[in-house]
């Protein structure tokens, strides 16, 4: 065990498969559980897009203990939260609420996560809020831009496909295929429980255990995201489209990185994009007032790393926006960054890593999706004392192989 020891923390497989991580953080008022279940949208067919975001609404739509006002009445009278959601690498329930009343939010979670009534009129209902709430988003050319992106960047890929599905998709979605979802994956050696709060080990592990290491296990599918699709050469595409602002983005894919790569990603993300006084924004909005916002945005999926910067602008200054961007990574390869920029970077982001540790909801998510991500835990002071860690020529290493070549994905709105 690393220095995550030395905190209190709890890490241990039941009998059926069901993993738990207890974090007892006795000088909060409050606790946090999150219940991870290893599906979400890069398993999804094309046909069946958006089948967990539609299950994970529906999962507090009542069970077969609580009805949906019961579950919002409980949680509520707490003083807490409840909800579901899904993601690319997987699904969860999640709660907060102040630490007495740990055992009734660990009771809520795991009701709607074992035990939904996946009713076919919740389906119904769902859907059309659903169906609405794609409709609404077309509205907004920030969505429809990042959509195009991600669907050239991936072609007839899960990553390419919004998360919540499409209309097609989501209206051809059954009951049946709702429910085969739950019954197929929710399942105890599928899943990861996280406790983060002011709750003693011995108090959770032993809720836990009562309420979920009878579940049987089951054998799971073999299932994988299909293999990331070749793009041949750069892209650049063009989306015309009656704006106010022409959004920009210039991108790259390259083979995904390890955990140390993700830090040196972080300093590189910083360094040159991230906060008022990155080098894109200052040289950019700063000094020229050429756009409202410009930004890095770097994902790291599993095997594939796709990064970019995203700018907006008038459509009179696309080629100059782009230029001057080109120009700040080109410096990037050729210049190692200063002495400053490293020390404002590591401070930027210290920052971030501590304020997102003080919130027990916020420190449960980071330690779900680091789990789930294949990747090791690690306590605040380990985090940063790696990004402290990061030099200045790894920084300018991961830039050459992520842009050096110039050959960069270009999208334009206009």
């Amino acid at each position: 065990m690393n220095a995550l020891s030395e905190t209190g923390l709890h890490r241990e497989t039941l009998s059926n498969g069901l993993e738990m991580v207890i974090m007892p953080r006795g000088h909060t008022g409050t606790v946090a559980v999150d219940l991870y279940v290893r599906f979400g949208c890069s398993l999804e067919t094309e046909q069946r897009s958006g089948v967990a975001n539609l299950l994970a609404r529906m999962l507090p739509r009542g069970t077969s203990n609580r009805t949906s006002e019961d579950i919002a009445g409980e949680i509520a009278a707490t003083g807490g939260s409840v909800g579901a959601a899904a993601h690319y690498l997987s699904s969860l329930a999640m709660a907060y609420a102040p630490a007495e009343a740990f055992e009734l939010v660990l009771d809520i979670v795991t009701d709607i996560a074992v035990n939904p009534l996946l009713d076919e009129s919740d389906l119904e209902k769902e859907r059309g809020i659903l169906l609405h709430d794609l409709a609404a988003r077309e509205d907004f050319p920030s969505y429809v831009f990042d959509k195009k992106v991600s669907a050239w960047m991936f072609p007839g890929h899960p990553f390419g496909r919004p998360s919540d599905g499409t209309a097609e998709s989501v209206s051809q979605l059954t009951i049946q295929n709702v429910r085969q979802i739950h019954y197929t994956y929710f399942v105890p050696n599928n899943m990861l429980l996280v406790v983060v709060g002011n709750v003693s080990v011995k108090t959770a592990r032993s809720l836990i255990e009562e309420k979920l290491d009878g579940l049987p296990p089951r054998d799971l599918p073999g299932s994988r995201p299909p293999p990331m699709p070749k793009l041949d050469g750069t892209v650049r595409e063009t989306i015309s489209r009656r704006v106010a602002q022409a959004q920009l983005f210039l991108g790259t894919r390259m083979d995904g990185i390890d955990m140390r790569g993700e830090y040196v990603l972080n300093v590189l993300d910083t360094v040159l994009g991230h906060g008022m006084n990155s080098r894109l924004f200052t040289q950019i909005r700063e000094n020229r007032g050429y756009v409202y916002d410009v930004h890095v945005e770097g994902t790291v999926y599993p095997d594939i790393l796709v990064w970019g910067v995203e700018a907006g602008t008038e459509a009179k200054r696309l080629d100059e926006v782009e230029k001057l961007v080109r120009r700040e990574l080109d410096k990037l390869t050729r210049e190692t960054v200063s002495d400053r920029e490293m020390e404002v970077a590591n401070k930027y982001i210290e920052t971030g890593i501590r304020r997102s540790a003080e919130v027990n909801d916020g420190l449960a998510s980071n330690m779900g999706a680091t789990i789930v991500r294949g990747r090791p835990l690690l306590s605040v002071e380990e985090r940063v004392e790696l990004v402290r860690s990061v030099s200045k020529q790894e920084v300018r290493d991961l830039a050459t192989r992520l842009f050096g070549s110039g050959d960069l994905h270009v999208f334009v709105m206009k």
